[in-house]
């Protein structure tokens, strides 16, 4: 049923043409339906045609230049071109939602090129009070990961220490909404009440950076 919605996207978005002001929305959204379909390589290609027309256009557009960014580091990343994905994620804006994301792919990609002090220094750095706000997991398992390979094992042993300190109450927490709000709509009316407070207040028993996210 999803593939079929992506197919009608991709035929659709290709229709589009070049004097269109959807042109570049639309080589984005088949780009990403070519991917979604399993064409990953003919998603890559569209992709880095459409950042190439942008830069030699001079066309500036932070949200599409950070998605295009995000989503062809994945497909370099898939395809074992970490080097060549690198790059793309510092192409992230950092006003854009996808940044924090994008900086933790990153993290992954600095481990598969032997980057261990980089990839901790770019998570050490997501772990300062300033992102307080973000539900971040996953950036303790990549600073654990860069220490072990340089062989910091104290380091290593602190970090998980630190993710399962303020992650496992999170955890059951988490399980405990999953098994008392059934349906769609108590979700619907927590993030509504989150939203109409302060922004670091818990609901329902959630912490508010789970909400966030």
């Amino acid at each position: 049923y999803l593939a079929w919605h992506f197919k009608v996207s991709k035929i659709h978005a290709e229709k589009v043409t070049l004097d269109s002001k959807y042109y570049l929305d639309s080589r984005y959204l088949s780009a990403i339906s070519h991917y979604a379909l399993g064409d990953i390589t003919r998603g890559e290609e569209l992709l880095e045609s459409l950042r190439e027309y942008m830069v030699k256009n001079g066309i500036k557009n932070k949200n599409l230049e950070s998605l295009t960014a995000i989503n062809l580091a994945r497909i370099k990343f898939m395809k074992d071109k970490f080097r060549e994905a690198l790059p793309l994620y510092g192409k992230i804006d950092k006003s854009h939602s996808s940044w924090l994301q994008g900086l933790t792919e990153q993290g992954w990609a600095q481990l598969m090129v032997d980057d261990y002090a980089g990839a901790i220094g770019n998570m050490y750095s997501l772990h300062s009070p300033y992102f307080k706000a973000v539900y971040k997991p996953e950036t303790y398992v990549v600073r654990t990961i860069g220490y072990l390979n340089i062989c910091q094992y104290g380091d290593a042993y602190k970090t998980l220490t630190r993710l399962e300190h303020k992650y496992r109450p999170w955890l059951s927490q988490v399980q405990s909404y999953i098994e008392n709000k059934k349906l769609a709509k108590n979700y619907f009316h927590t993030v509504k009440s989150y939203l109409s407070g302060k922004s670091s207040r818990n609901v329902d028993g959630l912490p508010y950076q789970v909400i966030r996210e």
